[in-house]
């Protein structure tokens, strides 16, 4: 027994410290994965490092004083930072990571209701390092982010994800609607913004964004115009999500408003569009999209079926001319869900031609059947 004791003592210390650090790493991933998965009762921020909860990682290095060494000297594996109610501990990991790029987020979405304490101390201790921060993702409440909107508008030169949320995703009090500020010169890539607002008249500094979801959009939402104009100065982008952004249109109109700008988004790999039925068709009307692009289009049973029907025609448009002889044909999709009713209309080329219009009319039967229409300008 002795002897086998010695056998693992050694062979843990034999490891090499590149090979032992990825076993770290790997071991990290894995807690991640599984505190994220984790119910709302079991997923309570931790208030020390080994409690469960997104740091049981560290217990792993306690093993032997050589796999501690090898872990207090990886400054990588302390970069990943978690807000807890424990400033100690961010401030540990802060410490530990030294001077490589940081990585943190607040509670998720599920684990950052009224019940858990917003960490103020270690937020405003982390934004200090705002210059070294990568990746952000915050649910903070409203109030929250006047708090601390001073010190996010700093310098922030590695700054390529930021998500800003409220615990909710609902509005607090419309009244306090906050006009989101951004880090100064930061070189997003993917931004995330849930009852927060996307600045619509002054898209010049995220022109390198690849990735652009804005959900519940604020009181004070942009017309169709507005977001084509901003669309324009994006053209990287690959994935474009907007859900309940637009104000409401009127019901009943009689068509689909002409788009007031035609953008050309040659990137774009998926776009999402939920809320208003007629906004979100002169949106589509009013982009030129590649003809692989994925589209969803997600309504409510509370919209008009006729508006919805209006929304339908600006998506068929979306539908290329048949490609040239020799022209490799790509797969076209288009996503309709409405309350519930999914219907998927695909489209690969000639042979699928009459197969695709069935489809759509499928798409429009089921559109019919949502319920009847109350308004009296419908037909």
């Amino acid at each position: 027994m002795a002897d086998e004791t010695a056998r693992r003592a050694a062979t843990a210390t034999s490891l090499p410290p590149e090979l032992l650090s990825r076993i770290f790493e790997q071991h990290i991933q894995l807690c991640k994965e599984s505190w994220g998965q984790k119910t709302f009762s079991e997923r309570l921020p931790p208030s020390c490092i080994p409690t469960v909860g997104p740091y049981s990682w560290i217990r792993a290095t306690h093993v032997c004083r050589y796999w501690r060494d090898v872990a207090l000297t990886n400054p990588l594996l302390w970069s990943d930072i978690v807000l807890t109610c424990n400033y100690e501990c961010v401030e540990t990991m802060l410490a530990r990571s030294r001077r490589v790029p940081l990585y943190v987020q607040s509670y998720n979405s599920c684990c950052a209701g009224d019940a858990c304490p917003i960490p103020i101390r270690p937020l405003r201790l982390v934004l200090k390092h705002l210059p070294r921060i990568r990746s952000l993702t915050l649910y903070i409440k409203w109030w929250v982010y006047f708090d601390i909107v001073d010190t996010l508008r700093g310098p922030a030169p590695l700054l390529q994800q930021l998500t800003l949320s409220t615990p909710s995703g609902l509005y607090d009090t419309t009244y306090m609607q906050p006009a989101v500020l951004f880090p100064e010169h930061a070189p997003l890539t993917e931004l995330t913004l849930c009852s927060f607002g996307f600045p619509w008249t002054d898209p010049a500094p995220f022109r390198a964004l690849r990735s652009l979801r804005v959900v519940k959009g604020t009181p004070a939402r942009p017309e169709v115009g507005d977001v084509l104009g901003a669309l324009r100065h994006l053209p990287a982008l690959r994935t474009l999500a907007l859900e309940d952004v637009f104000i409401p249109s009127a019901p009943g109109l009689p068509a689909l408003p002409a788009p007031p700008d035609v953008v050309a988004l040659p990137a774009l790999a998926t776009l999402v569009l939920a809320g208003d039925a007629v906004a979100c068709g002169t949106l589509l009307s009013g982009l030129v999209l590649p003809r692989a692009t994925r589209i969803t289009l997600n309504y409510h049973r509370t919209q008009c079926p006729h508006d919805l029907a209006l929304a339908l025609t600006a998506a068929r448009a979306k539908f290329a001319p048949e490609p040239r002889p020799g022209q490799q044909q790509q797969q076209q999709r288009v996503e309709i869900e409405v309350a519930g009713l999914r219907c998927r209309l695909e489209h690969t080329g000639t042979r699928h031609a009459r197969l695709a219009r069935r489809t759509w009319l499928s798409g429009y039967l089921i559109i019919r059947r949502i319920g009847r229409c109350c308004c009296e300008s419908c037909p």
